[in-house]
């Protein structure tokens, strides 16, 4: 009896350890990674493993596709790996920890799920154990992704993974490290938390992503990614902006010339063939300077304070699709004195836009024939244009310069032609031709009339109009009558 119990216990011991060599020998290691390079159409690679109690240990996994950059890598693994021993349907995996993991993917393909419940091969015994693993939870010090979209890349860096299963998907939560999204000119920005979670193999959804950008500005998100029907993934990501300021966000020539911070909506779509993004602004503190528009009212009024103009609030709309903005239902208003409304459109090489521009009554006396000829009282007590944009975003034309210059040439032959000395030398030729056109500026440029005809200038533009409209030399003879 005690022999057959002692041969019993040295057949346990021998297969136990026949079993264990088994389990930590590369000949296992490698039927593995045939199983799951066959699984997920990849080549995989799996360093050495130790077997401690049911905890399994490994320095490196690697998984990449040939000839191509995607791919993952994992260094430091451990997991605590058990099944029921009676029912042996699933390997349960449990207490995963990884280290770091340094993965690639293409998010304009589409998704494949590995196969599985492959057959066995190996010993006997194997054909008895579970088929199909489940990961319960899983913790990664520090995750290195990037994905590479049909707008850029997306990239995380050095972000902690806290995952754990729930119903036929996982919850997962991130923390720390940077964030790169093909949006607009957002740097690198740092993660305060995010939660997502993962719906099988067709969907995961943002619940919260927390981050923070230009070490000042928040953004706060949430939406989700989901299989497409026609392969691949899209994107649909709907976050609020606080905080960031104009110049952070343009080019540096337009950086020079709209300051101020911007609160608002940015909604994101993408999917494998294009992206777009939509949303709402609200600027405050702003200040704008240097546009073409501002330096004609400036130079017109006499008013130099509308060349760096100081804007109480300026809202409105905006979305991108295939390289193009678009900016709708544009409201502003400065000092009381000036309004605008209106929508521009412009790419890299081309703007496009109307805008209707409100002047108080006061800011057009200054500038012959404006009010009436130009501008129209309406709206709000203000006096209203309409001013139309072209040219590109480094070239801006706009009319309402020519407009009023036509205007004040109007302004000064009508008052030029009713004043007697000028009735006195043209006769009858009253009408603006050219001959008379002519006639006129000759007697505009005589030092005799100038002195009379510019103490009637109520208006008050005196010689710099005179200069646009004649050529430097008249201002000269202005400035010599006036001296007179």
């Amino acid at each position: 009896m005690f022999i057959v119990l002692a041969i019993s216990i040295l057949a346990v011991g021998i297969g136990y350890w026949k079993i264990s060599e088994y389990i930590h020998s590369a000949s296992l290691r490698d039927k593995v990674q045939d199983a799951a390079s066959e699984m997920s159409g990849m080549e995989v690679r799996i360093a050495p493993w130790q077997l401690k109690g049911l905890t399994v240990q490994t320095e490196a996994v690697e998984v990449k596709e040939l000839d191509s950059d995607v791919g993952v890598a994992l260094t430091d693994v451990s997991a605590w790996i058990s099944t029921d021993l009676a029912l042996r349907e699933t390997w349960d995996v449990r207490g995963m920890r990884i280290g770091d993991v340094d993965a690639t993917i293409d998010l304009t393909r589409p998704f494949v799920v590995p196969r599985s419940n492959l057959e066995p091969t190996g010993p006997w015994w194997m054909h008895f154990l579970p088929k199909e693993a489940k990961l319960h939870d899983l913790k990664i010090d520090n995750l290195d992704l990037t994905g590479i979209s049909s707008v850029g890349e997306v990239r995380l860096a050095q972000v902690r993974v806290d995952l754990a299963a729930a119903g036929s998907g996982y919850l997962v939560n991130l923390e720390g490290g940077a964030c790169h999204l093909p949006l607009f000119r957002l740097p690198l920005v740092r993660i305060k938390d995010a939660e997502l979670q993962s719906l099988g193999n067709e969907e995961l959804v943002i619940h919260g992503l927390n981050l923070e950008v230009f070490d000042h500005a928040s953004v706060a998100a949430h939406g989700d990614i989901v299989k497409s029907p026609h392969g691949g993934w899209e994107l649909d990501l709907r976050s609020q902006i606080d905080g960031v300021m104009l110049g952070e966000l343009l080019e540096e020539d337009w950086a020079q010339r709209l300051q101020g911070a911007v609160r608002g909506t940015v909604n994101f779509q993408s999917d494998s063939d294009a992206a777009s993004a939509h949303g709402v602004f609200d600027v405050r503190e702003a200040m704008v300077t240097a546009l073409p528009i501002l330096d004609t009212v400036a130079k017109y009024t006499g008013m130099p304070e509308f060349r760096r103009l100081k804007v109480d609030s300026l809202t409105g709309n905006y979305s991108y699709q295939n390289g193009i903005w678009s900016l709708t239902e544009l409201s502003g208003t400065s000092l009381g004195v000036l309004e605008v409304a209106g929508s521009l459109t412009w790419s890299d090489s081309e703007l496009n836009g109307v805008l209707e521009l409100g002047v108080h009554p006061r800011v057009l006396k200054r500038i012959p024939g404006a009010e009436g000829g130009v501008f129209q009282l309406g709206k709000g007590g203000f006096a209203w244009t309409t001013v139309n944009l072209s040219g590109s975003p480094q070239k801006i034309r706009e009319d309402l310069t020519e407009r009023l210059k036509a205007a004040a040439i109007g302004e000064v032959i009508d008052t030029v032609v009713n004043a007697r000395p000028v009735r006195d030398t043209l006769g009858e030729a009253t009408k603006v031709t050219k001959p008379a056109l002519e006639e006129t500026r000759k007697v505009i440029r005589d030092t005799r009339v100038l002195p009379g005809l510019l103490e009637k200038d109520s208006l008050g533009v005196g010689s710099r109009l005179l200069h646009d409209l004649l050529g430097g030399e008249s201002e000269q003879a202005a400035e010599r009558s006036l001296g007179e």
